[in-house]
């Protein structure tokens, strides 16, 4: 029974580290895996920045948020230093279009209102910036240092008494009342229950499962653009700039000073990627990168400040469902295997609280948050969505 662990994690990103942090504070034997050796590119929580926003449409996500917030708060005290700051935050949309409507009604029902600039505003406040169209400043964002965070839950695991193995691939997972999983080292651990938060791999290890979700792996081109005048735009608020593809969906930007290379302004464009296979990441680089294009566009158009090409471009993988919901649950015929896949893009601020109920899962308590919004079921053949 000494070889036995209460729970397995599988993936060390940070729902897996959240998880595996959450279930040690309540005395559990956890043992966390990681394919690759600790830390690493490859996965979907690496760097510096993630962004905290919100209100969500749905009010129960939207209710999760003051508790989310809390729990990082509460990670900063035991790790005695700071992981979340206030940062301004400029929406901007090429009209007033529903994303631009929906964002702004949102934030004021919760109690979070937004400032709109006319256009002569807009000029007086941001001569550096170019941005024709409408505009808001919103209050309530805040970022994430996502590398430190990270490294935060797994250090507070390990000396919660923890036990941490990368290089530890997980090759086969038998279910059963006591879970068996399998690596490439030849190693067999065996727990009571399983988090799966294997991100990218999620597919890979829940079809021999028999869980066939839909699930696209993206890779993502982060680009870093030089100022031409060297601390011209250190200022810079972070843009989120939207512009419409058609009626119901927008291509998106981002665009702020960055934290992993000061002097270089960082940009992300949310859509048209390459899908690939995350063992093979970088195949087909020689290809026309869409999005790259788009945002030396953009560059060109809004912010006069920057060289038109990029000083360095960074690859960062998304793993997502066709319309974006994460997906948070249990097994339809193994309970005691938790599963988190398809967060990119708003699983980190949420990994306190998704790590807490992953473990609340797979040992067999009921969750603490309604994931029925989440729920696995939500995306099964014949199944007919909440969404």
């Amino acid at each position: 029974m000494a070889d036995i662990y209460d729970c397995i994690v599988i993936g060390a990103g940070v729902l897996g580290s959240s998880s595996a942090y959450q279930l040690s504070k309540d005395g559990y034997k956890v043992l966390l895996l990681d394919q690759f050796t600790l830390p690493h590119s490859r996965g979907s929580s690496h760097g510096a920045v993630r962004i905290i926003c919100y209100p969500y449409t749905d009010p129960r996500r939207q209710a999760a948020m003051p508790e989310q917030h809390q729990m990082w708060s509460q990670l900063e005290k035991e790790l005695s230093t700071s992981l979340t700051h206030e940062a301004p935050c400029l929406i901007i949309t090429t009209s007033r279009n529903k994303w631009y409507t929906s964002t702004l009604n949102g934030a004021k029902l919760a109690g979070y209102p937004c400032t709109e600039f006319s256009q002569d505003q807009f000029r007086e406040n941001y001569t550096e910036l170019n941005f024709p169209g409408c505009c808001a400043f919103r209050h309530d964002l805040r970022i994430i240092d996502a590398h430190k965070a990270v490294q935060g839950l797994q250090n507070q695991f390990v000396k919660n008494g923890g036990t941490l193995l990368d290089g530890e691939k997980v090759m086969k997972i038998d279910p059963g009342k006591l879970v068996t999983v399998h690596t490439s080292n030849g190693h067999q651990f065996k727990a009571k229950g399983v988090v799966l938060t294997a991100g990218l791999w999620a597919s890979k290890l829940l079809k021999p499962l028999g869980l066939d979700l839909p699930l696209k792996t993206w890779r993502v081109n982060v680009c870093y653009f030089s100022e031409k005048k060297p601390g011209s735009l250190k200022n810079m608020p972070f843009i989120w700039y939207a512009s419409e593809l058609d009626t119901e969906s927008y291509s998106r930007i981002v665009a702020f000073p960055s934290r992993e290379y000061p002097g270089l302004v960082k940009l992300n464009y949310h859509v048209l990627w390459n899908e690939v296979d995350p063992d093979c990441r970088d195949k087909g680089m020689g290809m026309r990168q869409v999005d790259i294009e788009e945002m030396k566009k953009f560059v060109r158009s809004h912010i006069p400040g920057l060289e038109r090409e990029p000083a360095i471009v960074e690859p960062c993988m998304y793993t997502c469902t066709p319309n974006e919901t994460p997906i948070i649950g249990s097994h339809p015929l193994h309970p005691n295997i938790a599963i988190a896949c398809g967060m990119s893009g708003s699983g980190f601020k949420m990994a306190p609280l998704a790590g807490k109920v992953l473990g609340e899962m797979a040992m067999g308590n009921p969750p603490s948050f309604d994931t029925s919004l989440l729920g696995i079921d939500n995306f099964l053949p014949g199944q007919k969505s909440k969404l």
